[in-house]
């Protein structure tokens, strides 16, 4: 769920990866200073809103060349139903990026990750 959250705030799914484990670091280290169990959801969730705003703020992909990758073995389908599902999957992408703040925030997290609407209402506190 912070993965997914993560994602809302951010639009890229690798970035929101690194937000929601380095907001879980943060989350353990910090631990000691939640006082009711109960509040975890909301907790974590303003943890992970902040880490994602460190995160745009030193918004650097580190790249590397395409050559780099030539000896990589292609994996998976074949390439013209591959970029039939990513070019489908960026306009759903794109559709869903395109709502605002909340409804963006719950449409990935109940379709994209399948969390439960109560899972959900609990994680935003709604």
């Amino acid at each position: 769920m912070a993965c997914a959250y993560a994602y809302s705030i951010l639009g890229d799914f690798h970035l929101a990866q690194d937000a929601a484990q380095e907001a879980f670091i943060v989350a353990f280290g910090q631990l000691e200073k939640l006082q009711q169990p109960a509040a975890f959801p909301g907790w974590l969730r303003r943890i992970v809103w902040s880490t994602c705003g460190r995160f745009t703020r030193r918004r650097e992909v580190a790249t590397a060349p395409l050559e780099a990758a030539e000896h990589v073995p292609a994996a998976g389908d074949e390439p013209g139903l591959a970029m039939d599902r990513a070019e489908m999957r960026d306009e759903v992408l794109k559709a869903v990026g395109s709502l605002a703040g909340p409804e963006r925030e719950v449409t990935l997290l109940f379709y994209v990750n399948g969390y439960s609407q109560k899972d959900i209402s609990d994680f935003l506190e709604v």
